[in-house]
């Protein structure tokens, strides 16, 4: 896994990942971690994963190895910095 932290805030930095993402391919999912957390009343620090793939490209490598699909997550650590993570290959 390759965890890189983002020099910009949490919304800065989702907005640049989700821009490239759009640039490539579409979003399909989110999970917004700390949102669910909020809603039985717990708290986590801003953490949301987006999944999303490139359907053209992304089924004619997944036909050969599955294990090709990937997510990305960004996550706020405590100390209030953004990160991402995405398997690594």
């Amino acid at each position: 896994m390759i965890i890189k932290e983002c020099k910009f805030s949490f919304e800065e930095c989702e907005k640049m990942v989700k821009d490239k993402i759009k640039e490539i391919g579409e979003i399909f999912a989110e999970i917004d971690h700390s949102k669910n957390a909020e809603k039985v009343g717990l708290s986590l620090p801003k953490d949301k994963v987006i999944i999303f793939g490139n359907p053209r490209a992304g089924t004619l490598l997944m036909q050969e190895k599955i294990e090709v699909s990937l997510d990305l997550r960004i996550f706020g650590k405590k100390i209030g910095k953004p990160f991402s993570e995405q398997l690594s290959r």
